[in-house]
């Protein structure tokens, strides 16, 4: 895979290579995530059901590569991330995380302890594909059913608006294994639902259904599961209506707002 080895904090070594966790993967490499253009709507699906849609680093760069791609393509006026399977995502794959800072290969883990600026540089990465989702300049909506867990809970912040089935679930589970009240995304959820509550569901790792999504700000619309989809193309049609020009300086006029309140992370 094509990568600019400038960017990464290592030294030069003869014969070196990346560790496969600093390559930044391409929507066309990552089966688990499918991408298609169809009546205005880059729709981006997380296909990794048998695993309840947890979230590799390859599929969160796979889901920044498919957002930018529509970004650049006239033909999307709305970019739709939606899931295969009962559940939206049960957040980032804890295989991985457990071993984020390693240099690691999927076969001989904590080969060689990396410098702390390797391990920055690798949390800058993740940051800058989240800020490519919150600071997209087309509107993204949310399709979410079932459990949405942690970083999952990125994408949920990240988009314009949350459709949501009645049995949807939100929480921040993982904060119960070892995080203990640390994420990425803070600043986006004291914002949307206040810092009381943010630090309640950190610590806690309670749940909120579907219609408590709706209430506290986590869900724009909460339906019943069978209405779901068609809902959802609701709204992306509303958003059709409108003219590309239009679209894209109001995404971006969000943006300076977003900027203007510190959420330039």
């Amino acid at each position: 895979i094509p990568i600019d080895t400038s960017e990464i904090p290592f030294e030069a070594l003869e014969g070196w290579e990346p560790p496969r966790q600093y390559l930044r993967n391409t929507v066309d490499e990552v089966d688990e995530i499918k991408y298609k253009v169809h009546d205005g709507i880059g729709e981006i699906t997380i296909a990794r059901p048998e695993r309840n849609n947890v979230l590799t680093s390859s599929m969160r760069y796979g889901i920044y590569d498919a957002v930018k791609r529509s970004e650049m393509d006239d033909d999307v006026k709305v970019i739709l991330i939606n899931a295969e399977g009962k559940n939206f995502s049960g957040g980032h794959d804890l295989s991985q995380v457990y071993k984020a800072y390693q240099v690691y290969d999927g076969k001989d883990a904590g080969k060689k302890q990396p410098s702390m600026r390797s391990r920055l540089h690798r949390d800058t990465q993740i940051l800058e594909a989240y800020k490519g989702i919150l600071f997209s300049l087309k509107p993204i909506i949310t399709q979410v059913q079932g459990w949405c867990i942690g970083g999952a809970l990125a994408l949920v912040f990240g988009s314009d608006i949350t459709i949501a089935s009645e049995d949807a679930k939100f929480s921040h589970r993982e904060q119960r294994l070892t995080f203990s009240g640390n994420q990425f995304i803070d600043a986006l959820e004291f914002l949307e639902l206040g810092p009381r509550k943010t630090r309640e569901l950190m610590l806690t790792g309670e749940a909120i259904s579907g219609q408590e999504a709706e209430d506290v700000g986590f869900a724009n619309h909460v339906v019943p599961n069978d209405e779901l989809e068609d809902e959802v193309n609701r709204y992306c049609e509303a958003i059709n209506l409108l003219p590309l020009d239009g679209i894209v300086i109001g995404s971006e006029m969000a943006n300076v707002a977003y900027k203007t309140l510190g959420m330039d992370m």
